[in-house]
């Protein structure tokens, strides 16, 4: 009895007949599977488009339910003519099972036999809670293993499998069911587990059958992806017989109970159907390719395999033995090694943090060996949007690995797959593995109809940005995350509304340009800095090169320095977040003229080159001489935010005028700040560069340098003397936060025993004066300093040079320190009105800030203009997550097909460091005393990491002068400033890593 009356829950076809992607019709399936009884009667009870059934199968007895769209399964079972001796099987026309699952049914004890699922709560990838709610669920009896109770009010808690949609009724059974039809007790609507709970209350025993797993239901995708594929052997076996485009080869699959019992026959077996001089000995766990729990690479696999009994022996011992405590259903595959490899690697046909709509292809084209990308060694990463097509610049082989993915996805009837590949010579595609992608995706939503409308937006975007615009120069722009101001670090590739509404309006939208222009650079005003490229911010590289062009310069020297630039970071991708160092001239350094090398190989002639260092020179003098009144501003600027921190204001226009103080006076000033700490910076490695200093020489003199962090230390020793309270130490530092411009990051101060307790304790003792790292120049390096700048026409007075650098090392940090106050106490405001609109600070980070201050009108209806605005972020939000984008962009194709870049670290002392690994998540109650840490960006929230005796730092991003590479410095940290996403990757899962500055390397350890 098959009951499918019922609308069909895919497409406009009732379930059974619906086609499982190329795999055959449900009924197909379910035909198969009943063959097991030899001949049965089949029975076919529909309703919706029942038509559709009787044509496609006439040979079938259809029963028509002209009242399915009222009644339940138990109406229609007892619609159909079935004799009273007769052993009934009932299934649902939506559910699909193999044979061997009615083989067990029919074996099974007892006069009632129902199909369970143990593994219900977790059989397929990211199986919803209200999902598992609403199943059909079992309770069994710890005792017997009988079913005690059935349906969907079973508590979830309670229940120990789900309905698989099967039963077998034996004639008791089948009669009891029949006279509750009749008699009423079963009503029109009964479903089947209302039968078998009736069959319960009449006495019925009724046996469970365990599928675990062996079964799917057609509303569930994945589940019936899961059901084609099986284990890693089954799959491949599966696949073998189906046309793909790719190749798997002959392969053995046994069980570890089947080699325990007859291990001579199946190297016998082996030896005679696998051909090939070496074989691959391979796991194929039962735990390793579930759909809810990947155990990729946790068992053995042993390569190169000699055709002998013994070292077939040895490699099945090796592979079971992995496989940890006995389970004799584990499997071991064995096939041919694959000779003249010319690619190998992986495929994930959706991202796996949030099941993204691309192609995440990890491959090796360099080697010759199989598992580059499998056992963790350097591969290349490229993303591919589904439906692009691929770069023309890539390896041409990756077009038929993509096709056959792709065919493969058809055939299994599921898009978020891993597979594993290889490409040998003759450009053939073998296919070494498939699997379901086990991660289980976040709760937000991806729609892959917006992302690609939202790619189209993107190269829209692009396509009408191309002409310069009138203040700035040069044919051409790219667009980074770390060219200038570094987003990726400060608030991330895709942060919320808030945040990114914040850094615009603060700093990158106007206060950039402004600086530049007071500082001597081109004014290239009103230029914003950042581009929203589908919520994911980046620098507008043409814009930061043309504000870094000495306004001295004539209009046509300054194209082509700008030009050259962008020629300069296309070629050397990788410099992207050093472009200052490596790519252009913003200041006048010792080694000037040994620098200008490459703009005279690029046709500059030496009187262009002459005209911008005078140029460079003007500017460099002037900012050396500007520090003093910058750093007065800055004192200026705290005096004015404690003002208005003591004023009797409402939360909203506390914000408002405490944002409108920081943007007119606290960024600008942190601004000119910053930009004499670079100058700073470049100067003293320059020094290096011309052999005037030592790079110990330099690292010392930064080292003694007292920043804010310095100063924090010598605070917190002086707490527990009673030199300063508490409260005081708490008030001074308690604005910092890990995420500067995020609202949803506690504040140090709502968590200060967390984050700044322990600060106290650690820096216990007395007073420790830094030591000045200049004495150590002697007369022969001052002499060399002053030389080194005279040269170049550099004021050659050592001391106010020293001086020049101490204050403006110690005044970008101070600068930053200053004005983080008023921008976190804003953002505190700005939580008290959300608060009192009954909005929490997670949906608040979702809202603009100019849509914020706009409640300073008087509006109709505050909270529902907030309501808006945040399903609006919200909605944005979820396609930024979904979207994938590169570091750097340069046209729309990049948008859709683009390789990962390897990042260049920015290495900080030549110290060496090894330890445990703490990454990304964690709080300042983590054990992070002797790890090294690993944090996605370099933000000054992070400060309170310092104070816990880390013994090193990575962070993703971050430059060379960033603010953490200056922490690190003046502690002697070992660091690892912005390794890129890729190293970070590789880094993150790992339990132990050795950082070694000196060598510039970073290793796992295991």
């Amino acid at each position: 009895m098959i009951l499918g009356a019922g609308r069909a829950v895919r497409g406009g076809l009732p379930s059974a007949v619906v086609d499982i992607d190329g795999n055959g019709r449900v009924m197909d399936w379910l035909l198969a599977a009943f063959a097991e009884l030899g001949e049965p009667a089949i029975h076919f009870v529909g309703g919706f488009k029942a038509e559709e059934v009787v044509e496609r199968y006439p040979r079938i007895h259809t029963v028509f339910n002209r009242e399915w769209a009222r009644t339940g399964p138990v109406h229609s079972l007892g619609l159909a003519p079935v004799p009273d001796t007769a052993t009934v099987w009932a299934c649902y026309a939506d559910v699909v099972f193999r044979p061997s699952a009615v083989a067990a049914l029919r074996d099974a004890p007892g006069d009632v036999a129902l199909a369970v699922d143990t593994t219900w709560r977790d059989r397929y990838e990211g199986r919803a809670r209200p999902a598992i709610d609403a199943a059909e669920k079992v309770r069994l009896d710890a005792t017997t293993g009988l079913v005690t109770a059935i349906g969907r009010s079973v508590a979830t808690a309670d229940a120990d499998a789900e309905f698989a949609g099967l039963l077998r009724l034996g004639p008791a059974a089948a009669t009891t069911v029949a006279t509750a039809v009749r008699s009423g007790a079963l009503t029109a609507t009964a479903t089947l587990p209302d039968l078998v709970a009736h069959l319960i209350d009449a006495g019925h025993a009724v046996t469970p059958v365990d599928l675990q797993g062996g079964w799917a239901e057609l509303d569930a995708r994945q589940d019936l992806a899961r059901f084609v594929l099986g284990t890693k052997a089954e799959s491949l076996e599966r696949l073998r017989a189906m046309d793909h485009g790719g190749e798997i080869g002959e392969l053995v699959a046994f069980t570890s109970a089947q080699w325990g019992a007859a291990a001579d026959e199946v190297i016998g077996q082996i030896l005679a159907e696998i051909p090939g001089e070496e074989l691959i000995v391979r796991s194929s766990a039962l735990a390793e390719d579930s759909w809810t729990e990947s155990a990729a690479g946790a068992f053995e696999s042993i390569l190169h395999v000699a055709r002998t009994p013994a070292a077939i022996r040895d490699a099945v011992e090796a592979v079971i033995a992995s496989y940890g405590p006995d389970r004799p259903g584990n499997q071991v595959l064995v096939q041919e090694m694959l000779t003249g490899v010319a690619m190998s690697g992986v495929v994930m046909t959706r991202t796996h943090a949030v099941g993204a709509p691309y192609y995440v292809i990890n491959f090796d084209d360099s080697t010759a060996r199989t598992d580059t990308v499998t056992g963790g060694g350097d591969a290349r990463t490229v993303f591919l949007h589904r439906g692009a097509p691929l770069r023309p610049t890539l390896p041409a082989r990756l077009g038929a690995v993509i096709s056959t993915v792709q065919n493969i996805e058809k055939l299994v009837g599921h898009d978020s797959l891993d597979v594993e590949f290889a490409v040998t010579a003759d450009e053939r595609v073998h296919v070494l593995q498939v699997r379901p992608i086990a991660v289980t995706h976040t709760t937000v939503p991806v729609d892959d109809e917006q992302i690609a409308a939202a790619l189209g937006e993107a190269a829209a975007l692009l396509a009408a940005r191309r002409p310069c615009p009138p203040t700035q120069v040069g044919t051409r722009t790219r667009y980074s995350v770390m060219s200038d101001w570094n987003p990726a670090e400060i608030v991330g590739t895709k942060p919320g509304r808030l945040a990114f509404s914040l850094y615009r309006h603060l700093i990158t939208d106007d206060v950039w340009a402004q600086q530049r222009a007071e500082y001597g650079y081109r004014d290239v005003r009103p230029s914003p800095l950042l581009v929203d490229v589908i919520g994911h911010p980046y620098v507008d590289v043409r814009a930061t090169f043309s504000s870094f062009v000495p306004a001295a310069l004539p209009e046509d020297l300054a194209h082509r320095l700008v030009d050259h630039y962008v020629d300069r970071l296309e070629a050397h991708p990788h410099l992207h977040d050093k472009v200052e160092f490596d790519i252009l001239f913003t200041c006048l350094t010792a080694d000037i003229h040994q620098q200008a090398d490459r703009l005279r190989a690029a046709g500059f002639t030496e009187d262009e080159i002459d005209a911008l260092v005078r140029a460079l020179r003007d500017i460099t003098v002037a900012g050396m001489a500007r520090v003093a009144g910058d750093l007065a501003a800055s004192a200026d600027h705290d005096a004015r935010l404690t003002h208005l921190r003591g004023l009797d204001l409402a939360p909203l226009d506390r914000a408002y005028h405490l944002l409108e103080e920081v943007r007119r006076h606290g960024t600008l000033t942190f601004s000119h700040l910053a930009r004499g700490a670079f100058v700073a910076t470049a100067l003293l490695r320059s020094l290096v560069a011309v052999g005037a200093l030592s790079g110990e020489q330099r690292d010392a003199f930064l080292a003694s340098i007292e920043t804010v962090l310095g100063r924090m230390q010598a605070d917190a020793r002086a707490v527990p003397r009673g030199e300063l309270t508490w409260d005081a130490f708490v008030d001074t530092y308690g604005h910092l936060r890990p995420g500067t411009y995020d609202i949803t990051s506690p504040c140090y101060r709502t968590a200060a025993d967390a984050y700044l307790r322990p600060v106290i304790e650690q820096a216990a003792g007395p007073d420790h004066d830094h030591e000045d790292g200049a004495a150590a120049w002697d007369g022969p390096t001052r002499a060399a300093v002053a030389d080194a700048l005279r040269a170049v026409g550099l004021p050659d007075d050592v001391d106010a040079f020293r001086g020049f650098v101490a204050d403006a090392v110690r005044g970008r940090e101070l600068g930053k320190f200053v004005f983080t106050r008023g921008l976190s106490d804003a953002l505190e405001a700005l939580a008290e009105v959300g608060a009192a609109h009954g909005i929490g600070r997670e949906r608040l980070a979702h809202v603009s800030i100019t849509d914020l201050l706009a409640l300073r009108d008087a509006l109709v209806d505050p909270r529902g203009h907030l309501e808006r605005r945040i399903e609006e972020g919200l909605e944005a939000y979820a396609v930024a997550q979904g979207v994938c984008l590169p570091g750097q962009l340069a046209t729309a194709d990049d948008l859709t097909c683009f390789e990962q870049d390897a990042a260049e670290p920015n290495f900080v002392t030549r110290a060496v460091a090894e330890g445990p690994v703490i990454a990304t998540d964690f709080g300042p109650d983590a054990p992070v005393e002797g790890a090294i840490v690993l944090i996605p960006n370099a933000d000054p929230g992070f400060d309170w990491l310092l104070a816990r005796d880390i013994a090193g730092l990575v962070t993703m991003y971050g430059g060379a002068n960033s603010h953490m590479a200056v922490r690190a410095a003046e502690l002697g940290l070992p660091a690892a400033i912005g390794v890129g996403e890729l190293l970070y990757a590789e880094l993150e899962p790992a339990s132990r890593i050795r950082l070694d500055c000196a060598s510039r390397t970073i290793r796992v350890v295991h």
